[in-house]
């Protein structure tokens, strides 16, 4: 459930609609994500020297990073 509901959110889904992809409380959609993020900042790290796949990674971190899983964008916009 929890790949779907990824894909759908890399595709442009709206936060609320997450919830038909996997049955989760709204947090974890966040702490999830957030995870993914991380991950993949890990292998981008790991992969010096392979530009192609770290600006793949990149793009794959862009989709995720968006809306309430961008933390710092969050911050600003309480301000």
């Amino acid at each position: 459930g929890l790949s779907q509901a990824m894909i759908a959110w890399c595709d442009g889904c709206e936060f609320e609609e997450l919830s038909q992809y996997a049955n989760l409380a709204e947090g974890d959609f966040v702490r999830e994500f957030r995870s993914a993020i991380d991950l993949l900042r890990q292998i981008k790290r790991a992969a010096k020297g392979h530009k192609d796949l770290r600006r793949k990674l990149d793009g794959c971190i862009d989709k995720i990073h968006r809306d309430v899983v961008d933390a710092e964008q969050q911050l600003r916009l309480s301000v």
